[in-house]
């Protein structure tokens, strides 16, 4: 046995933790209320098929709880209603990466930290002034 496969045998082999669980009847119970039991079990014909899916991505849907994976699944649901094209069939993939884009936090939503130089706070102060009399023109 290659050590890529040995890998690949331990990932399929480790134990499902029970935030994991939690996590991912969660997402696929959300899965099913919005694209409905017909697609759904179109994207899943056998419940084989849906325990494989399940336990395929439990390790990626388990590192989000249930607030996180609502804002991903509302997402969805409003990008189905209006008719967008990726969202109108079942991918879980798509699904995930919902989730994962509605929970990142992207560089325009950082809260802004000023770059000041080492100052004392004494030398800032006396910056502050020079501003301030600057500012009056003194």
């Amino acid at each position: 046995m290659t050590s890529r496969q040995q890998d690949i045998s331990e990932h399929y082999s480790r134990e499902i933790s029970d935030e994991e669980k939690d996590s991912t009847a969660y997402l696929y119970k959300r899965v099913r209320d919005i694209y409905g039991a017909g697609a759904f079990a179109f994207a899943f014909p056998t419940s084989a098929d849906e325990a494989n899916s399940k336990r395929e991505n439990a390790e990626t849907i388990g590192r989000y709880n249930i607030n996180q994976i609502n804002l991903g699944m509302d997402f969805i649901h409003h990008q189905k209603q209006a008719g967008e094209a990726r969202y109108l069939k079942i991918d879980i993939d798509v699904v995930i990466g919902a989730v994962k884009d509605a929970n990142r936090s992207r560089a325009a939503h950082k809260p802004h930290q000023p770059k000041l130089p080492n100052l004392t706070p004494l030398e800032v102060k006396k910056a502050e002034m020079a501003k301030l009399r600057e500012g009056l023109g003194l």
